[in-house]
């Protein structure tokens, strides 16, 4: 008695499929081979006639400039006043304005929000208009700027009291100037 399972397919089945893809393999291996084989004739006929390009180009001294292509004495004086003009409005010295917001968010403290500024970046003045809930977060705000190595000078120039929808807070405005390095 004979049992048939479908465990397993006999391996006589696929073998058209395996012969085909070995075949095609082959030619396909082939067919590169020849490619790859008249690059490189085609890329050794090209070699001499660049080694001969590059020998006639070797040969030939290059052109000297002539005086009047360069420029005169005046022309290059005005050119190197113009280039200093230009190195001097190299945008001011100090922090630019993405740079101070970004090092007033790293010390601003919880509870305390800026409300504007103004940046001398010739002078390196910083004015800062701030708003505190309470004289505290104040206090903590001046203690960490003056503690700070990038001002030389921290002044609470003027607190006032202000009132909004969320309750009082103390707007103050501090005078700073940065340390230009």
């Amino acid at each position: 008695m004979r049992l048939e399972t479908n465990f397993s397919h006999s391996f006589d089945r696929g073998l058209p499929w395996l012969a085909g893809l070995g075949w095609g393999t082959a030619f396909l291996g082939l067919a590169l081979a020849v490619v790859l084989a008249l690059n490189g004739l085609r890329i050794l006929r090209e070699n001499p006639t660049l080694q001969k390009k590059l020998s006639e180009l070797q040969r030939q001294p290059l052109p000297a400039l002539a005086q009047a292509d360069l420029p005169s004495e005046g022309e290059l004086s005005g050119l190197r006043r113009r280039l200093g003009e230009l190195n001097r409005l190299e945008a001011g010295r100090g922090l630019s304005t993405a740079g101070l917001l970004a090092q007033m968010e790293r010390m601003t403290p919880p509870g305390v929000r800026l409300s504007s500024f103004q940046n001398d970046r010739e002078n390196g003045g910083v004015q800062l208009v701030a708003e505190a809930p309470d004289l505290d977060n104040l206090s903590r705000f001046l203690a960490i700027l003056e503690k700070s190595d990038d001002f030389s000078s921290v002044n609470l120039s003027k607190q006032t009291q202000a009132q909004d929808g969320s309750g009082r807070w103390i707007q103050f405005t501090v005078d700073l100037t940065e340390n230009i390095e």
